[in-house]
């Protein structure tokens, strides 16, 4: 029988219950009276029982098929948190070599414009605790791109911001780090787990996406940290990902839909964005 304490070369149940319950809600694995079992969509995944000489029995995964069964699980915890789509803010400057070469870290070759915060882009030199990388190396996105640092952008740039909405399967990519605020803040906490998205006590996603970081007409700092909480993914992520270019009016919707070859990407203008 099937013991609830080991599964696979990397996932342990008693560590992982979200994954456990994803395993067992998509007929992965079955319970039978008190022992669970693999049922035969999961020997479908290459899983196949190992026991030890203490008759204590665990699953091994064939590693390349079930893949995509770990694939599946992280984006059902990013719809689970209404995650669809992975944001990044540029100038519209930059979106000619994005859409050729994708998004590179702090030491971009093309860039042409830089909309950085300089205070806090100094403060993005320190090192990540998960892989021991300074956050720079890192292509930052948002959950939520009507935060802060938009605002600010906004207001410098005007029309010239645009927001890029990736699919939100980059997250399936490796040395992805997740932040609970903005990474450049104190305190902020960092994982590798996507497990901990689900966890309130880690990143709480009802202050993610709040539509504002006021309250009472005070400003809130902790909660415009929140706002800005990241997806950080190591050094490059292709143009392919791209699902939709938000701009900010109909002007410059034209002006990309005629320069561009954007024939695979969505172009919508979204005032809520915005502000």
């Amino acid at each position: 029988m099937l013991s609830t304490t080991m599964i696979g070369k990397k996932y342990n149940l008693t560590a992982k219950p979200h994954f456990f319950n994803f395993l067992i809600n998509h007929g992965y694995i079955e319970k039978d009276y008190k022992y669970y079992k693999l049922t035969s969509k999961g020997f479908s995944v290459g899983g196949e029982y190992k026991c030890n000489e203490k008759g204590e029995k665990w699953i091994v995964w064939n590693e390349k098929q079930f893949y995509q069964v770990i694939k599946d699980f992280k984006l059902s915890v990013l719809k689970k948190n209404r995650v669809f789509l992975i944001y990044h803010m540029t100038h519209i400057r930059h979106l000619d070599t994005i859409l050729k070469y994708g998004l590179f870290s702090h030491n971009n070759p093309y860039k042409k414009v830089d909309i950085s915060n300089q205070e806090v882009n100094n403060r993005r030199d320190k090192i990540e605790p998960i892989y021991n990388e300074s956050i720079h190396n890192y292509v930052p996105f948002y959950f939520n791109p009507r935060n802060a640092m938009l605002y600010r952008n906004k207001v410098q740039f005007g029309d010239n911001i645009i927001i890029l909405g990736f699919s939100n399967k980059i997250i399936c990519k490796n040395n992805v780090v997740f932040t609970n605020a903005n990474a450049a803040a104190d305190n902020t906490l960092f994982t590798n787990d996507i497990t901990q998205l689900l966890n309130n006590e880690f990143i709480d996603f009802s202050k993610v996406f709040s539509n504002s970081w006021n309250n009472y007409g005070e400003p809130d700092y902790h909660l415009k940290q929140i706002m800005m909480s990241e997806v950080l993914i190591k050094k490059h992520v292709e143009s392919q990902y791209i699902q939709v270019i938000f701009c900010q009016n109909e002007s410059v919707k034209s002006y990309i839909r005629n320069t561009f070859n954007i024939k695979n990407i969505q172009l919508k203008v979204n005032n809520e964005i915005f502000f």
